[in-house]
C-alpha cells in the first residue's frame, strides 16, 4: 500500500533542498529586521515569529546540511560521477554553516538561552565536520566552486564559533565570575 505516489516522492527528493535552503533564508531574513527589535514589539504576533524564527534558524540549517550529506552518500553508494549539478548543491554548506552562526542582530532570545552554549559547542563541532564532508565529498580540481567554498568555510566556522563564545560569556557562571572582583584587602600597615 502506498501512502505518497512515486511521482511525488521523486518531486519532493527533488525539491526539498532547495524548499530548505529558501526556508533558512527567509528565517535568516526575519532575524536580521526584526532580532534587534523584538523587546519593542507591542504585537504578539510579531513576537512569536521573531521567536520561531530564532527556533527554526538552526534546525533548518542542521536539516540542510544532513540532506546535502544524504545527496552525496547516495551518490557514491551508486558509484556515479559527482556532477555539476551535486557540486552546485554541494556549494549550499558554506552558506548553511554560515547561516548557524546566526545573523549578529539576535545571539539569544533570552537569557535562559545562553546556558545552551555547550549545545552550541558540539554543534560547532559536528556541523563544521559535516560541511567539511561534504566539502571534500564534492570536492575536485577543476571546480572553481570549490576554491570558493574554503574562505566560506573558515568565515562560517569562524562566526558560529563567536556566537557560541558570545553564549558562553553571557551564560549566568561567566556573567557572575566577571561581575565579582577580588576583595580589596586595603592598605597594608605593617609594611
Amino acid at each position: 500500500m502506498e501512502l505518497v505516489s512515486p511521482k511525488l516522492m521523486k518531486m519532493w527528493k527533488d525539491w526539498e533542498l532547495r524548499l530548505m535552503v529558501l526556508t533558512n533564508l527567509l528565517v535568516q531574513v526575519i532575524l536580521i529586521f526584526f532580532g534587534s527589535r523584538r523587546k519593542y514589539f507591542q504585537r504578539a504576533k510579531l513576537r512569536a515569529i521573531v521567536w520561531c524564527s530564532y527556533l527554526l534558524a538552526d534546525s533548518v540549517a542542521t536539516i540542510a546540511l544532513g540532506i546535502l550529506t544524504n545527496n552525496l552518500g547516495d551518490i557514491y553508494n551508486k558509484r556515479g560521477q559527482v556532477d555539476f549539478h551535486t557540486k552546485l548543491q554541494a556549494f549550499w554548506a558554506p552558506f548553511l554553516l554560515l547561516h548557524l552562526g546566526g545573523p549578529d542582530t539576535i545571539t539569544a532570545y533570552s537569557l535562559e538561552d545562553n546556558q545552551l552554549w555547550l549545545r552550541h559547542c558540539w554543534g560547532l563541532i559536528a556541523q563544521t565536520v559535516v560541511t567539511g564532508y561534504i566539502f571534500f565529498m564534492a570536492w575536485l580540481s577543476d571546480s572553481r566552486l570549490s576554491l570558493l567554498s574554503i574562505p566560506m568555510i573558515v568565515v562560517g566556522s569562524l562566526q558560529y564559533r563567536e556566537k557560541t563564545w558570545t553564549l558562553w560569556q553571557a551564560s549566568s557562571d561567566q556573567l557572575r565570575d566577571s561581575m565579582l572582583t577580588s576583595p580589596d584587602p586595603g592598605p597594608n600597615y605593617s609594611k
